[in-house]
């Protein structure tokens, strides 16, 4: 699990249970325990759509005072059971819930259309923004690594091989751009069912000199400080960290036009249809010659990490912010200590 260790080192206890589609009765029997044992004061519980409500029900019923749902996505992830599940599921978060969090005005509307809007809490994704801060050195001794000159215009990309994402794009936008200019590069980053089919693709145009993979890796921010330009056609996303991970490392960013405008944190956001590949061609183009001067590139990227950073976004004033809201949901609701 992410962050299990940083967790447990700062003394909480995280309990592992068994998987929902292979095992749902032990499923909801682990939850059950867990509840029983803890006599907590509050359940939070993320949730990417309604197809499971399980643990908001299960909170319901043990009568934890505080039952949080916090939706991070304001589109069904791909798959159709899961679809119909959200479908069937939705209208029901009210009654288990009684506190309500999203990561943009977006998916608030989305996973609680029943709720006065006025009740949602926006809590935006938060990055560690210093972790992400441009350092030049890095940028060159990444790309060094991967055998990138330093006249070489990468575009990159961060995030999971599915659908949603839209990788099919970004390789045929590559090609389209490769025969432009041929001095280009795109490295992608992240792992997922539809990886090798994108690998394939992108090898049937003769591109596979042209084009890195790289596995998921725990020094994230290396790589988008080897970037050039954030290439992000996403089909739908609540309010992507990869996003604003890529406007931390000082980067511009093309973005579909189908994704929240809260996402533009820093102006460097350009948003684009997916309808029109010729804009985006046009757009990267005009970025590679913006890079030509290293030295205003690396005071642009500098001034655009640390605009970032003073945002609520950076993970310092997002933890401030989160928690002073549920000290107060507990003040509420009787509970002297958060």
């Amino acid at each position: 699990m992410a962050y299990e260790k940083e967790f447990e080192d700062s003394g909480s206890k995280v309990y592992k249970v068994s998987n929902l589609k292979r095992r749902p009765a032990r499923y909801a029997h682990e939850i059950r325990t867990i509840l029983q044992k803890g006599g907590y004061d509050g359940v939070y519980v993320n949730m990417l759509s309604a197809a499971n409500i399980v643990p908001l029900k299960l909170a319901k019923q043990h009568g934890v005072p505080i039952v949080i749902a916090h939706a991070h996505n304001d589109h069904v992830p791909a798959g159709l059971l899961r679809k119909v599940l959200h479908s069937r599921n939705v209208d029901s978060i009210p009654r288990y819930a009684n506190a309500y969090f999203a990561c943009s005005k977006a998916a608030g509307h989305w996973l609680f259309p029943n709720i006065d809007q006025e009740e949602v809490v926006i809590v935006p994704n938060a990055i560690p923004a210093d972790a992400f801060m441009y350092d030049e050195d890095i940028h060159r001794k990444t790309r060094e690594r991967y055998g990138i000159t330093p006249d070489t215009f990468l575009l990159g990309h961060v995030g999971r091989f599915q659908e949603q994402k839209n990788h099919e794009f970004i390789a045929r936008l590559f090609k389209r751009y490769h025969d432009v200019n041929a001095q280009s590069k795109l490295m992608l980053v992240g792992e997922g069912e539809l990886r090798e089919k994108i690998r394939a693709q992108l090898c049937a145009d003769g591109l596979q000199d042209d084009v890195i993979f790289v596995d998921p890796t725990n020094v994230i921010e290396q790589y988008y400080m080897a970037f050039d330009c954030f290439v992000f056609p996403s089909l739908f996303e609540g309010l992507s960290v990869a996003g604003l991970e890529a406007q931390a490392a000082g980067l511009p960013v093309l973005a579909s036009d189908a994704l929240t405008k809260e996402l533009n944190v820093t102006g460097a956001v350009e948003y684009l249809p997916l309808s029109d590949m010729g804009i985006w061609v046009d757009a990267l183009d005009k970025l590679h010659g913006h890079c030509k001067d290293s030295e205003r590139v690396t005071e642009r990227r500098v001034l655009q990490g640390r605009s970032f950073d003073k945002t609520k976004y950076s993970l310092s004033q997002s933890n401030l912010y989160l928690v002073d809201t549920i000290s107060e949901l507990a003040a509420r609701n009787g509970i002297r200590e958060c």
